[in-house]
């Protein structure tokens, strides 16, 4: 389950990139798309980023889901 979940979030953080690319490519001259892709980088960047692709954080993931029983 916890190799699941990790899957899961990595998809989820290329997902985001993949999205606001099409979101740009498709409609680039419209404000609200602009405005859709900053608050969905903003967010993605305050959140760490590209952090469920780091080995470290990986490790430190899958060992506490092991101990909450995951």
């Amino acid at each position: 389950m916890r190799y699941l979940i990790q899957i899961i979030v990595m998809i989820m953080e290329v997902a985001i990139v993949v999205f606001a690319g099409v979101m740009i490519c498709e409609r680039p001259k419209e404000p609200f798309t602009w405005l859709l892709v900053c608050l969905a980088f903003k967010a993605w960047y305050d959140q760490g980023g590209f952090m469920a692709w780091d080995i470290k954080n990986i490790k430190k993931f899958l060992a506490n889901a092991k101990d909450i029983g995951l």
